[in-house]
Order: structure tokens, then C-alpha cells, then sequence
């Protein structure tokens, strides 16, 4: 009888250790998945702040071609005028 119950015991404990094993994996695999979901949201968030960087500087890249053609056309007038009345 006390054999018995020492097999049962044996056993017993082999399932506990399975299932604590088994416990583990999965919480090194929601560790890893964690970890991976955290790179991901990362690179989501670089890739955001590129876009708006990319964004601001198209704008102002426009601003100032814009105010670069809005300031040479009066400057060439003044230029043609200039020319005008120097050597007319």
C-alpha cells in the first residue's frame, strides 16, 4: 500500500512539474509576444514622426518658394527700372 502511494505521489509530482513547465513556456512566449508587440508600436511611432517630418518640411519648403518668387518679381522690377533710368 505505501508503494502505491508512493507511485501516486511520483506521479503526481510528474504532472505538477508538466504543467509548471508547460506554465513557463507560455509566459516566456506572452513575454516574447510582448516584447515584440513593444518593437512593433515602435517602428509604428518612428514611422509617424518620419511622415510628419516629411510632412512639415514639404510645407515648408512651399513657404519658402513661395516667398522667394513673391520677393524676385518686385526685385525685378526694381532691377528693370533701375536699368531703365541708369542707361536710358
Amino acid at each position: 500500500m505505501l508503494l502505491e502511494l508512493l507511485k501516486g505521489q511520483d506521479l503526481l509530482l510528474e504532472r505538477v512539474d508538466k504543467a509548471n513547465t508547460d506554465f513557463l513556456k507560455t509566459r516566456s512566449m506572452d513575454a516574447e509576444l510582448a516584447r515584440k508587440e513593444r518593437v512593433l508600436q515602435d517602428i509604428n511611432d518612428a514611422m509617424e514622426t518620419f511622415r510628419k517630418l516629411k510632412r512639415d518640411l514639404n510645407q515648408g519648403k512651399s513657404f519658402y518658394l513661395d516667398l522667394i518668387a513673391n520677393c524676385l518679381e518686385p526685385l525685378k522690377l526694381v532691377i528693370f527700372v533701375f536699368a531703365l533710368v541708369s542707361y536710358g
